[in-house]
């Protein structure tokens, strides 16, 4: 008889097991790791196991009408149901929504563990772009400017899926020039000692957070 299922050093992410032999005769008596021998009025049979996470290396042999014996046959598998642990997408510079990052060359480090089967691999996905195989550090290149999603996803040998996010916000580009003008005439002298000051400017990506103003090029203020 042969297994023909599960596959040697299947990997499997349900804890229901389906195990299935098929022989060349009918009425066989199956034995699967010591257990109690089960008739197989067919050339095929099936057992399904619920098991625990976990490897195994199971026994199995047949048995006809007079007791003679097959040779044994030694399934081995690995039973996962878990995802890989949760981790942390880890940016060269940190950004937010409230602090833009004003380098465009980003890279990244991740990395996690598995209980049962272990990390199998890495993928990437950045801005809706296709899936990336992929390993820490992970540099993205250079980005343009506005907010980036990336995702990274570890999958386990049984194929389940661990998926964290990171959202990226890169300004590299200043503020539009800007003109300011005062209540008073330039380069003269004036008896007013408290000047208005007019100006303003907008930024495409990020906006404008502050300005900064110095008196005489020594003190500065920001506002």
């Amino acid at each position: 008889f042969e297994i023909t299922k599960p596959e040697e050093g299947a990997y499997l992410a349900e804890s229901l097991l389906e195990i299935k032999a098929l022989s060349d005769e009918k009425g066989l008596w199956y034995e699967i790791e010591g257990s109690v021998r089960e008739y197989a009025e067919t050339e095929e049979y099936t057992k399904t196991f619920e098991l625990e996470d976990d490897f195994y290396s199971w026994k199995i042999a047949a048995y006809d009408r007079l007791g003679n014996r097959s040779k044994t046959t030694v399934l081995n598998f690995c039973i996962d149901t878990e995802m890989p642990e949760e981790f942390e997408i880890i940016p060269d510079v940190p950004s937010s929504i409230e602090k833009w990052r004003d380098t465009n060359d980003v890279t990244v480090e991740f990395g996690t563990t598995d209980a049962t089967s272990g990390v199998e691999k890495y993928e990437y996905m950045l801005d809706g772009e296709d899936w990336k195989e992929c390993s820490s550090p992970l540099n993205l290149g250079v980005l343009e400017d506005g907010k980036h999603i990336l995702f990274v996803r570890a999958v386990d040998r049984a194929g389940n899926i661990r998926l964290e996010t990171l959202e990226i916000y890169v300004d590299v580009t200043a503020p539009l020039s800007f003109e300011q003008w005062s209540d008073i005439e330039a380069e003269t002298w004036t008896s007013c000692n408290e000047p208005v000051l007019y100006f303003g400017t907008t930024d495409e990506t990020s906006g404008v957070r502050n300005y900064t103003l110095s008196i005489d090029g020594a003190k500065e203020f920001d506002f």
